[in-house]
């Protein structure tokens, strides 16, 4: 659902900020990491791919994920964060808490 749904925004963000005066480069209606993103999952899913090779993926995808989690956390400001206050921090914790409290009742339910 990734990609149509990304193509009815575009499409959608397109209309509202078309301005026929100017004459600016648009992006593309289904970004480049979308159509990687739906290469990748089917060829994984032709089962064309030796495990070893998937094994080896694993780690890497692990590598790349660590990696954009530390970059995420060290563009935070612990300025902006106490300028907006602890009601976001709050409403943070107890969304965590929902979440959390949902997937160990259903854990709870299914084992």
């Amino acid at each position: 659902m990734l990609a149509p749904v990304m193509a009815v925004l575009s499409v959608r963000q397109r209309r509202l900020t078309a301005d026929p005066d100017m004459d600016v480069k648009r992006p593309p209606l289904v970004p480049l990491f979308v159509l990687a993103f739906i290469t990748c999952a089917g060829l994984r899913s032709t089962g064309l791919l030796p495990a070893s090779l998937l094994v080896e993926a694993k780690v890497v995808q692990t590598a790349l994920l660590t990696a954009a989690m530390f970059a995420l956390g060290a563009g935070v400001h612990v300025a902006t964060i106490k300028k907006v206050g602890v009601r976001p921090l709050v409403l943070a914790a107890v969304s965590t808490v929902w979440v959390a409290s949902i997937a160990l009742v259903g854990v709870l339910l299914v084992g």
